[in-house]
């Protein structure tokens, strides 16, 4: 390192400058620093505060004057020990960790020729990294926040003097001396508030610490106040930090009020609005800005935090208004610190997300467009801009937008309304999964995927409950519940029935048209005839039955269930009548017995299962009242799910399933006699013997079910007595039909009984979960593997295995 040499007269002039340093442990920056003012100071002075690195050593190679001073936590006296030693006619003030701008020694030492400059202003750039180049600093590249001006040359003068343990000022000197300011463009560059560096260092602490001090020694300063407020909310200590501000705002009413010299406001009505607005209370921020206003000169961080606030109170007009005065004061010479973005990127984005929302997409677009030409990093500028193109009807500049810029789920979700609206299927498809495995930015945005997924879904024929219109037809075709029905919109349905159409999915269609249809979106079936009748097609009721069969092993709750739904206004599910399994039975019996002679008469299956649907038909027909819906409830109705869903194609399957210990325990407490025989019937006469009925019986209706598809459902007794309305809801949206409250009161409506069903005094009363687990006290261990021995799989299976 080259040396400093003092005592000649400086070529710059008559006017001599002496940099002044202090410094602890500062290895690594000062040689930098002391670099960057060479041939630009004439002397410098460090004054070293008990290093115990190699920072003396490298500051005396240099040629500086080292003074030493013991530290005693007071940065003031630190700054004030270097005054005797310095013989230059100014002074420039650095911090180890600190650089002036390259190219910036002439224009300050011309400045400083004539000698009238009393106190120089200079431009501070916080640096965002440790490796950020003075040039990528100064650019904005790599800046954290605006530039500050602050008072780092001074006239030397006898009484020149800083005060103060921490935020040192001159503020006394300076109003002393005449209060006269120059704002000089010879910037600095700041590497000590990069946040690892901070930690690395304790600045944190060893700040707040200094300061609680410093306010406790003169509790009537208000500008410490405010540092103070600053410390404790970045270490999280918010009530602390509001304890602070007020403190310090109550200081500063009384400070303006005592004539003389004013105090700094800026910092401490910044950081109080701040605190405001994090506690939710944008009404004391907007307060805390109008009496800043009157106390001092407008500063872009008012108008920032106003325009927050603002908007935060729900006035989007005053926000947009105040957020475009803060960025008119940009590139504006400021000695208190500028919010990060205030006048830049972050003002701007926040009004343009103000101007989205009161309808002024054009103005947004051109905001948009300049953050992020002005922060090309930011998280969420890209996206919002090819929402806008989106929203204006132009797909494909958004998708020009969104090319490099797919960082996030709502990116990929923005990527995926585009595509759709171009009608690439397939890649708006990709970029909703790829929306799912990323991070969201916008809850909003996040809120929208499940409508989006919906309307892909329906594209593609796979349909299913959502949000959205696409999500209620969804539910509609496939039977399944919705929490809560849209609207639909001609375009929706339009796209849900010729996807339809173009399956051949004639159930879906007719599921439009269902009276659960009609009670979710009342206008929906004279839009559907009309829709219909544009594409020269029309829907006819063609008489088919769409009953619903009921069954289960004995015991599992199939009395219940058909009280239930007997109790719906457009259902009718009466007393078990036994014979459609002895018809199918029969049937299938005498089929068989007579194949060659039905064959030799010409009679084939189809004959006879019209003569059995026409016989069956009526039978179920009979005593219905007029305009319900017959549903036909005998347990062993399942056993033949698959010959009866051939004879009719719209009826519904309903499987009601229990825990099999439960059934077990039931049904041997049963005297069920068989009436051929007068014995008991076989599967009362053990657990065993019962546990295996149960276990034939279930796996017997799955696999008849096999047939069925999607008109095949499975209800546990457990659901439907521990979760009653969530259970019929899904009960009645696959049957299509429309809720009522009735079905949760069955106890409360006409209720057709009969001796002949083994639970009719039961399910006369309300439900109750009371008998669900009876059969826990009621059977030994012994007694349980038994049951476990005779139907274990299908224990296992059906999810009620594994008895503790």
């Amino acid at each position: 390192m080259i040396p400093y040499s003092f005592g000649r007269p400086s070529r710059w002039g008559r006017m001599r400058l002496t940099l002044c340093v202090i410094a602890r442990d500062e290895s690594h920056f000062l040689p930098g620093c002391l670099a960057s003012v060479r041939g630009v100071v004439d002397e410098v002075v460090v004054v070293d505060t008990g290093s115990a690195d190699d920072t003396v050593a490298l500051a005396a190679a240099a040629g500086a004057i080292v003074v030493h001073h013991v530290w005693d936590d007071d940065f003031a006296a630190a700054r004030n020990a270097a005054l005797p030693h310095a013989t230059g006619d100014y002074l420039l003030v650095l911090d180890a960790d600190e650089r002036l701008a390259p190219g910036a020694g002439p224009g300050l030492r011309r400045a400083l020729s004539t000698g009238a400059v009393l106190l120089g202003m200079l431009p501070l750039h916080d640096a965002s990294t440790l490796d950020a180049t003075s040039e990528e600093v100064l650019s904005g590249a790599k800046r954290r926040g605006e530039r500050v001006f602050l008072p780092r040359v001074l006239r030397r003068t006898r009484d020149l003097a800083w005060e103060g343990r921490i935020h040192e000022s001159i503020s006394t000197w300076l109003v002393r001396n005449g209060g006269r300011t120059t704002h000089l463009e010879a910037a600095i560059v700041h590497y000590g508030a990069v946040p690892e560096l901070r930690a690395a260092r304790g600045k944190a602490d060893r700040n707040r610490l200094l300061l609680e001090r410093l306010c406790a020694e003169d509790p009537a300063a208000p500008v410490p106040y405010g540092y103070l407020a600053s410390e404790r909310a970045r270490i999280g200590d918010l009530e602390g930090a509001r304890t602070a501000v007020e403190q310090g705002w109550a200081a500063l009413r009384v400070a303006m009020k005592i004539p003389g010299p004013k105090p700094a406001v800026v910092a401490l009505a910044t950081i109080r609005a701040q605190l405001a607005l994090a506690a939710d209370n944008p009404a004391l921020a907007l307060a805390t800005v109008e009496e800043a206003r009157t106390m001092t000169a407008e500063h872009p961080n008012f108008a920032f935090l106003a325009g927050q606030a603002a908007a935060s109170a729900g006035d989007p007009l005053k926000a947009i208004d105040e957020l475009a005065s803060a960025l008119e004061q940009d590139g504006g010479r400021w000695n208190d610190p500028v919010l990060d973005g205030a006048t830049g990127w972050r003002g701007r984005a926040l009004l343009a997300q103000l101007l989205e929302s009161v309808g002024r997409d054009d103005q947004a677009l051109g905001e948009w467009q300049r953050v992020v030409a002005d922060h090309p990093e930011h998280p969420d500028g890209w996206t919002c801009l090819a929402e806008l193109h989106l929203r204006a009807g132009r797909p494909a500049a958004a998708f020009q937008v969104l090319d490099g810029h797919l960082t996030s789920a709502d990116a990929w979700f923005v990527g995926a309304r585009a595509a759709l609206a171009l009608e690439q299927v397939d890649a708006a498809r990709t970029f909703a999964t790829k929306a799912r495995q990323s991070p969201w930015l916008h809850v909003a945005r996040r809120a929208g995927l499940p409508r989006l997924l919906a309307e892909l879904n329906a594209r593609a024929g796979q349909f299913r409950a959502g949000p959205g219109p696409f999500g209620t037809l969804g539910a509609l075709v496939s039977g399944t519940v919705v929490e809560a029905a849209s609207p639909v919109d001609d375009d929706s349905l339009a796209v849900v029935v010729d996807s339809l159409l173009e399956r051949g999915d004639d159930a879906g269609l007719d599921a439009l048209f269902s009276r659960r249809a009609a009670s979710l979106v009342p206008d929906l079936r004279p839009r559907l005839v009309a829709m219909l009748e544009a594409r020269g097609l029309s829907w006819e009721d063609d008489g088919e039955p769409d009953f619903v069969f009921v069954g289960g092993a004995g015991r599992s709750g199939t009395t219940l269930f058909r009280a239930m739904l007997s109790a719906h206004p457009d259902l009718w599910c009466p007393p078990e009548r036994k014979l459609v399994p002895v018809l199918a039975e029969f049937h299938a019996r005498q089929a068989a017995i007579l194949s060659d002679d039905l064959r030799e008469a010409g009679i084939d299956e189809r004959a006879l299962d019209g003569a059995a649907k026409a016989w069956l038909t009526s039978f179920l027909r009979a005593r219905a009242p007029a305009g319900k819906r017959v549903a036909e409830k005998t347990p062993h109705n399942l056993l033949h799910a698959g010959w009866l869903g051939r004879l009719f194609p719209r009826a519904r399957f309903v499987h009601v399933l229990r825990d099999g210990h439960a059934v077990a325990e039931s049904l041997v407490r049963q005297r069920w006699l068989d009436p051929g025989t007068g014995q008991p019937v076989p599967y009362c006469r053990d657990l065993a013997s019962a546990a295996a009925y149960w276990a034939t019986v279930v796996n017997t209706i799955r696999a008849q079910s096999a047939t069925l598809g999607d008109r095949y459902l499975e209800v546990r007794y457990e659901a439907l007595v521990e979760s009653p309305k969530e259970t019929m809801s899904r009960v009645l949206a696959f049957l299509g039909e429309a809720w009522s409250d009735e079905v949760l009161h069955h106890e409360t409506t006409p209720l057709e009984l009969s001796a002949r069903e083994s639970s009719t005094a039961a399910v006369a009363q309300a439900l109750t979960t009371t008998r669900v687990d009876a059969w826990r006290a009621r059977l030994s261990p012994q007694e349980v593997s038994a049951i476990s021995r005779a139907a274990g799989p299908v224990l296992e299976a059906t999810g009620y295995g594994g008895v503790s």
